[in-house]
């Protein structure tokens, strides 16, 4: 993003940084199209912060909590990736607009309303 950004100003770092940051996750199981739209707004809020913070340790701290909170504490799908022990088991009912499916929160409808 930094090298980005030298080159053709904020705008364009916070851009293509978070389009790549969307689509590299398509790499993984299950992707959609909610998923790539949630992860890329995602991708906006962190490229703004870390606009705003002056590097990326915040970003990837952030990122860091949201995996291990997700897989790790609640038990929920990560990016499509199931993690075999958690310290809750969470379970979402319903439709997979609303619940993400089998890739997770990421890609669920509520997500992008925040």
């Amino acid at each position: 993003m930094q090298s980005v950004g030298l080159k053709l100003g904020p705008l364009w770092a916070v851009i293509i940084s978070s389009l790549w940051f969307g689509l590299l996750h398509g790499l993984n199981t299950n992707f959609s199209w909610l998923a790539l739209l949630n992860i890329t707004l995602a991708g906006v809020f962190m490229a703004c912060y870390a606009l705003y913070e002056g590097g990326l340790w915040g970003v990837c701290a952030w990122h860091a909590a949201w995996n291990w909170a997700q897989g790790n504490l609640f038990g929920v799908e990560v990016s499509g990736i199931q993690l075999p022990v958690s310290l809750l088991d969470t379970a979402f009912v319903g439709s997979d607009l609303w619940t993400g499916g089998s890739f997770g929160a990421r890609a669920a409808w509520p997500v992008h309303s925040f």
